[in-house]
């Protein structure tokens, strides 16, 4: 066989390995995506070991005298290459945008480059580069030309020479591009200019309101397979940077302060409700319609897939209640009522059982809630209200509770204000038992999350100690109901607390 028709066989080879590569890289990334992510079984079963044998022995073929027998076997694997790609892109359907962003932001991305190379084959090599996958091509390009400083917290674009080559490699799996000279230029001034416009935003709330994220992934789809010519890609890769970089800049500015805001909003849902809810049922129903878009927010946070329309909703939805509060008022009245309740409570809780930063916010959501009742209505009738329903009170909880308001200090009644203590703190332990629940146990939680569990885990030791001290004291002298209420209130503490160390064992 001539040398030529050698070489030939050779870079037909190579490239054959390539896709192959590529093909087992997104392999992983499907095993691991659907175990992890998706919770579910691969669609398809392939024998990857046993068709790389067939590729590895084309090359052993090349390089012997008998290399004319090495067309056939080529052709056998590439068939068999294009079905396992066919495969592989019926699972990729169920990997949406959103889930490859989640999956590839938890990888160190000093270990992620090579992965990134190959899953960007991938889907050259289909072909697969229009709708879903064409975001996914955009982010994974964007990762191929980004760097992040955290120590800034800034994203920038790698080295431009570097990145070059880098994409005209990735792009050379495509048929050249047909655009001429000045059909590029245009492009790229394109992209230049909505790059500029991003760059004059100067607020969170300006870049949302401007829709210029969304005109630009527009534009992007538009493109077609002109996307992939190696100029305008490198225009588009750096006008990515920049939007990221412009996002998150703004997003770390916003985040703690919609945080703070909606919560504090949260926080005064019950003092809103008790001022105004009977006569302003809308107001009511767009808070819990908040509330829905709040837990929203904290799963995107949660699962790296936060876009800046559903920030752009909440802050909405936030400020359309405010303008209801104070709505044809200036300074509305209702807002201060709400406000005085507030301070009221807190007020009170402070009063009565001093400065407790792990418990106060708790304590005043039982006090904000219990203090609407009316004390005349009956203990029984108490325990069945839906203030009392919602935070599962028990009829005596709810006494001591007003027993606590209308005694001088708590001194002399430990056992009320540990009813009420106990009471607080199952609240909660269960609203962290529920987020560790929803918590994968495999991902490492960050922030003072573990710590405050922890300090709830001892605070409930202690308020257990006390109720064994309480049961020593009177269990021989008292009324067997005392003693039974004592019993109960334990057991209850007792059991979230079970149930919360259970959870967090998984993490520590």
């Amino acid at each position: 066989m001539a040398i030529v028709d050698i070489g030939q066989l050779h870079s037909r080879y190579v490239r054959l390995a390539d896709r192959f590569k590529a093909l087992w890289t997104y392999n992983q990334l499907v095993t691991s995506v659907y175990k992890n992510v998706l919770h579910t079984a691969v669609p398809y079963t392939i024998d990857f070991p046993a068709v790389y044998e067939k590729i590895r022995s084309a090359s052993d073929v090349i390089q012997s005298s008998n290399s004319p027998s090495a067309d056939p076997l080529m052709a056998g694997s590439e068939r068999e290459l294009k079905r396992i790609n066919e495969s592989l892109l019926a699972a990729d359907q169920l990997i949406t945008p959103p889930v490859l962003r989640r999956f590839l932001e938890q990888l160190k991305r000093s270990d992620d480059k090579k992965i990134i190379f190959y899953l960007i084959k991938f889907y050259l090599y289909g072909p697969a580069t229009e709708g879903d996958q064409r975001d996914k091509l955009d982010f994974l390009f964007t990762r191929v030309g980004e760097e992040y400083l955290e120590s800034r917290g800034q994203y920038l674009e790698t080295d431009p020479a570097e990145l070059r080559h880098q994409v005209e490699s990735l792009v050379s799996i495509l048929p050249p591009s047909s655009l001429d000279t000045n059909e590029v230029l245009s492009l790229v001034d394109e992209i230049r200019g909505l790059k500029n416009e991003i760059l004059r935003i100067e607020s969170f709330e300006s870049l949302t309101a401007s829709g210029l994220l969304e005109e630009t992934r527009a534009f992007k789809h538009r493109l077609r397979m002109q996307y992939f010519n190696p100029d305008v890609l490198l225009a588009i890769i750096d006008s990515n940077v920049i939007s990221r970089h412009t996002f998150m800049k703004f997003y770390s500015q916003e985040e703690q302060k919609l945080l703070e805001d909606s919560q504090r909003l949260l926080d005064s849902e019950d003092a809103i409700a008790h001022a105004f809810g009977e006569s302003n049922p809308e107001l009511m129903k767009e808070i819990a319609d908040f509330r829905e878009l709040r837990v929203e927010f904290e799963d995107a946070r949660a699962s790296f897939n936060l876009k800046h329309n559903l920030i752009g909703r909440l802050r909405t939805r936030m400020d359309s209640i405010l303008a209801r509060l104070h709505d044809d008022r200036g300074v509305d009245q209702e807002m201060s009522e709400v406000r005085r309740l507030e301070v009221s409570s807190r007020d009170v809780v402070t009063r009565k059982f001093g400065h407790d930063p792990l418990l106060h916010p708790y304590l005043v959501a039982v006090h904000s809630a219990i203090s609407s009742l009316d004390p005349h209505m009956g203990e029984q009738a108490m325990a069945r209200s839906p203030e009392a329903i919602d935070l599962r009170l028990e009829v005596w909880e709810i006494s001591a509770f007003f027993r606590v308001l209308e005694a001088p200090d708590l001194a002399g009644d430990e056992v009320n204000g540990l009813y009420v203590r106990a009471a607080a703190l199952r609240l909660k332990i269960t609203e962290e038992a529920t987020f560790l629940a929803a918590f994968p146990p495999q991902k490492p939680i960050e922030g003072n999350l573990l710590k405050t569990i922890k300090d709830s885990l001892d605070r409930a030791n202690t308020y257990d100690q006390q109720f064994v001290s309480a049961l020593h004291d009177v269990i021989h002298f008292a009324d067997s109901q005392d003693v039974h209420s004592l019993y109960r209130s334990r057991f209850r503490l007792l059991r979230v607390f079970a149930g919360l160390w259970l959870l967090y064992d998984q993490f520590t």
